[in-house]
Protein backbone atom coordinates (compact mmCIF):
# COMPACT_ATOMS: atom_id res chain seq x y z
CA UNK A 1 0.00 0.00 0.00
CA UNK A 2 1.31 3.51 -0.80
CA UNK A 3 1.03 6.54 1.64
CA UNK A 4 1.14 9.89 0.29
CA UNK A 5 0.83 12.49 3.04
CA UNK A 6 -1.86 15.31 2.55
CA UNK A 7 -1.06 19.06 3.48
CA UNK A 8 1.84 19.29 6.70
CA UNK A 9 1.81 15.67 7.06
CA UNK A 10 5.01 13.53 7.01
CA UNK A 11 5.49 9.56 6.85
CA UNK A 12 8.30 8.85 8.81
CA UNK A 13 10.00 5.38 10.03
CA UNK A 14 11.42 5.19 13.07
CA UNK A 15 15.23 4.26 13.49
CA UNK A 16 15.12 2.11 16.86
CA UNK A 17 12.99 0.00 18.75
CA UNK A 18 11.58 2.22 22.04
CA UNK A 19 12.14 -1.19 24.17
CA UNK A 20 15.41 -3.19 23.94
CA UNK A 21 15.35 -6.96 23.33
CA UNK A 22 16.81 -8.53 26.57
CA UNK A 23 16.60 -5.17 28.78
CA UNK A 24 14.21 -4.40 31.24
CA UNK A 25 11.01 -2.26 30.14
CA UNK A 26 11.16 1.32 30.70
CA UNK A 27 7.75 2.94 31.45
CA UNK A 28 5.09 4.46 29.06
CA UNK A 29 6.15 8.11 30.30
CA UNK A 30 10.02 7.15 29.65
CA UNK A 31 9.45 6.22 26.17
CA UNK A 32 7.53 9.54 24.98
CA UNK A 33 10.86 11.26 24.24
CA UNK A 34 11.32 12.43 21.29
CA UNK A 35 12.38 9.47 18.49
CA UNK A 36 15.25 9.42 15.85
CA UNK A 37 13.24 9.11 12.22
CA UNK A 38 14.20 8.79 8.80
CA UNK A 39 11.29 10.53 6.37
CA UNK A 40 9.97 8.42 3.66
CA UNK A 41 7.65 11.15 2.41
CA UNK A 42 6.21 14.98 3.01
CA UNK A 43 2.90 16.27 2.15
CA UNK A 44 2.20 19.53 -0.45
CA UNK A 45 2.82 21.99 2.46
CA UNK A 46 5.72 21.02 4.04
CA UNK A 47 8.69 22.89 4.09
CA UNK A 48 11.04 22.44 6.60
CA UNK A 49 12.18 18.91 5.63
CA UNK A 50 12.69 16.61 2.60
CA UNK A 51 12.32 12.81 1.89
CA UNK A 52 15.77 11.33 3.38
CA UNK A 53 16.32 13.50 6.14
CA UNK A 54 17.16 11.78 9.49
CA UNK A 55 14.85 13.93 12.29
CA UNK A 56 13.94 13.98 16.31
CA UNK A 57 10.25 13.44 16.17
CA UNK A 58 7.74 13.79 19.39
CA UNK A 59 6.47 10.32 19.41
CA UNK A 60 3.45 10.74 20.99
CA UNK A 61 1.76 12.77 17.87
CA UNK A 62 2.32 9.92 15.87
CA UNK A 63 -0.14 7.75 14.53
CA UNK A 64 0.82 3.99 13.06
CA UNK A 65 0.43 3.33 10.02
CA UNK A 66 1.48 0.21 9.04
CA UNK A 67 5.30 -0.36 9.94
CA UNK A 68 5.45 3.66 9.39
CA UNK A 69 3.86 6.74 11.39
CA UNK A 70 2.18 9.81 10.23
CA UNK A 71 3.47 12.68 12.20
CA UNK A 72 2.30 16.56 11.72
CA UNK A 73 4.84 18.88 10.75
CA UNK A 74 4.96 20.69 13.75
CA UNK A 75 6.32 17.46 16.07
CA UNK A 76 9.49 17.97 14.16
CA UNK A 77 11.61 18.90 17.05
CA UNK A 78 14.90 19.00 14.89
CA UNK A 79 16.59 17.93 12.07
Amino acid sequence: MKVIPLGRMILVRFLESPTPHGKVIRPRLEQTQARRAEVLAVGFEVQEVVVGDCVLVNSLTATAVGKHHLVPESAVLAT
